[in-house]
């Protein structure tokens, strides 16, 4: 068990988890906090993968690599620091310091991590053709986070204006800089004066650890054979980290073809804490719609683009052969649920082959998606204000099922050719065709 503990306390922000499971541990759960946040924002990480995934299976293990590199060295600045990482999530990661009575000293350890990523790049990154560059934003407020779903697998989220300040100022970053947020130079500016050495971010008394069954039950389903299985983890030794290298979790490398769905839900104060009640019923409802199509669970999360919910159909235990209609169909009714409580929708879908795979090192580390299919179903989302839409290789798998309508052809950011665009109108009503036995009279006429 104690091996099982490492595990998911290396694919799970576990300070966090503490707080929201709190003295009962009752679910859904929020809380909300002063925080120093910092947002690192992988650029170029879309031309990587599209230049990358054309190679085949070595180019997408060879993202899976650089990212492991990228990714591990920020977490292992992060947690050097005194901070957490909250969840890598496509082309960014996402820390925090909790505050003490003083917001400006948790920023000034924010920016001193951030100094270090910016300043010490690793250098098998720097040689790779086709290496990211790291663009990162430090923001201090309120942060909160909620557990929502629970049908079976929670889902953990973020939010609060230091998450989209951090957001906002990473866009502004030129690669390999960082960008502070007018409230964290306003409260790096009313900091006491301590030594950074002498800063404390973590609470003087720890809550204690939540039960496994408890922390397990926010993990993907693809993990919970490697959290709970005996352990076989060997260790080696990897710069100035340590990578544990376990068979089940290699296992779960691999690549599958996938029908991608990207939400994008507009409507909701992403500042503010919402009513928990409300984005606990659309997160359930959401994962409803893609249970009765039988699609794997999704993830809500809040990035510089808003509050998205993504899913990738083709997940090990979610195959079926027709999975582009079942995409088609699923994001059709989650435009109808979203809709219906007074929110607006834009959803991309794409279908092709992705790597699934484990990113990062011991300290931190995720499970993630990534292929030209995975990019080209966000690209759409962004690319349309409302409604769904999706691209050729899913309407050519589809046809059969939904009529579609042609809406030209966008150059999609990040992507290098122009792209098809269908909007997936009515499903197709099929005319039943009376069936005729031909022969057997001897044992027709016997039936009747």
């Amino acid at each position: 068990m104690k091996e099982t503990g490492r595990l998911l306390e290396s694919f799970l922000p576990l300070e966090l988890l503490r707080k929201l499971h709190g003295p009962s541990g009752h679910l859904p759960a929020a809380v909300e906090f002063m925080a120093a946040v910092l947002f690192v924002d992988v650029s170029r990480y879309t031309a990587m993968v599209e230049q990358l995934a054309r190679r085949g299976q070595e180019g997408l293990e060879k993202i899976s690599e650089l990212l492991s590199l990228s990714y591990g060295r920020c977490a292992d600045q992060v947690c050097n620091s005194g901070g957490e990482v909250l969840y890598f999530e496509g082309d960014s990661l996402v820390a925090y310091w909790v505050a003490d009575d003083d917001i400006g000293n948790a920023v000034r350890v924010a920016i001193a991590c951030a100094e270090a990523i910016c300043n010490n790049p690793d250098r098998e990154l720097s040689t790779s053709e086709v290496a990211p560059a790291l663009h990162v934003g430090v923001g201090a407020g309120k942060l909160w986070a909620a557990a929502l779903g629970g049908q079976p697998v929670w889902n953990l989220i973020a939010g609060g204006d230091a998450l989209m300040q951090a957001a906002t100022c990473q866009v502004l970053a030129h690669p390999g800089e960082y960008v502070l947020s007018d409230a964290a130079l306003q409260a790096l500016a009313n900091a006491r004066a301590r030594h950074l050495d002498s800063i404390k971010m973590s609470a003087d008394v720890p809550l204690p650890i939540p039960p496994l069954a408890w922390l397990s039950s926010f993990l993907p389903p693809q993990l919970h054979e490697a959290a709970f299985a005996p352990s076989r983890v060997t260790v080696i030794g990897h710069g100035n980290s340590e990578l544990a290298v376990d068979p089940l979790l290699r296992g779960i490398n691999e690549i599958r073809p996938v029908s991608a769905v990207f939400v994008r839900i507009t409507g909701l104060d992403s500042r503010a804490p919402p009513a928990l009640s409300q984005l606990q019923a659309l997160c359930v409802s959401l994962q409803e719609n893609l249970r009765a199509r039988g699609g794997p669970l999704g993830e809500l999360y809040l990035d510089e683009k808003g509050l998205i919910f993504s899913c990738a159909f083709g997940a090990r235990g979610n195959f079926h052969r027709d999975d582009p209609y079942r995409a088609i169909s699923a994001a059709r009714a989650m435009d109808e649920t979203i809709s219906g409580v007074g929110l607006t929708a834009s959803i991309g879908v794409a279908t092709g082959h992705a790597l699934f795979c484990v990113v990062g090192n011991a300290r931190r580390r995720q499970l993630m998606v990534h292929g030209a299919a995975v990019n080209r179903a966000a690209r759409l989302m962004t690319a349309i204000s409302a409604g769904v839409v999706c691209d050729a290789p899913t309407e050519r798998a589809s046809r059969t099922a939904f009529s579609f309508e042609q809406r030209g052809t966008l150059q999609l950011d990040g992507l290098g050719d122009m792209a098809a665009v269908f909007r997936p109108l009515e499903p197709r009503v099929t005319a039943a065709v009376p069936s005729t036995l031909i022969g057997r009279e001897t044992e027709q006429a016997v039936l009747g």
